[in-house]
């Protein structure tokens, strides 16, 4: 059986603008949420002795396309050894950077990266630094490794009438660590 011209025109015309509206993106579905912000971490020193202070460096980046009014913040640090010895304890112990509040409760910190300075536009960053150490009376004979996560986040956008809330968890091999070692004999 054949097909007709006109007919076969049609079929022609409505695939070739098919075809411009999927290279177009118009065809695609929206997506439900956005995309869960950018916040990366990293350790200055992953040995550490007892009593030795090192930093950890936590920088949050606007991946929306609005501002963000209000972020807040809190880290923790989570022992990977097992068995965990029981006398060795990270805290932390001073804030500095783009956070206008920072507090510590024993392996966690808590922190707003905007006030006073608001709005973070979108593709700009905000870095904290939290200084950390083993107690100096952490036992360094076993072997101990503490991993720094997200422990929970919360922001606001689009002139605040939409939020996000998250966490980022430790992964192994992703999440900065840190080992307490004895000091080398002198």
């Amino acid at each position: 059986m054949r097909i007709p011209a006109p007919a076969l025109r049609r079929v022609r015309l409505i695939a070739v603008i098919a075809l411009f509206i999927s290279l177009l993106g118009l065809g695609q579905a929206s997506a439900a949420e956005p995309a869960p912000p950018a916040i990366t971490m990293s350790v200055d020193h992953p040995v550490v002795t007892p009593g030795q202070v090192g930093t950890l460096t936590i920088t949050f980046t606007n991946q929306q396309s609005s501002d963000v009014q209000f972020l807040y913040v809190s880290t923790y640090g989570s022992e990977q050894a097992t068995p965990t010895p029981y006398d060795t304890r990270v805290e932390f112990v001073s804030c500095t950077g783009d956070a206008s509040t920072c507090a510590f409760d024993q392996t966690a910190s808590y922190f707003n990266m905007t006030a006073p300075t608001v709005p973070i536009a979108p593709g700009e960053s905000r870095t904290v630094r939290l200084s950390y150490r083993f107690t100096p009376e952490s036992n360094c004979h076993s072997t101990s490794t503490v991993a720094f996560g997200v422990l929970y986040f919360y922001y606001e956008y689009a002139q605040g009438t939409q939020t996000y809330e998250g966490k980022q968890w430790i992964v192994p091999g992703v999440s900065p660590t840190i080992a307490v070692t004895c000091p080398a004999a002198g």
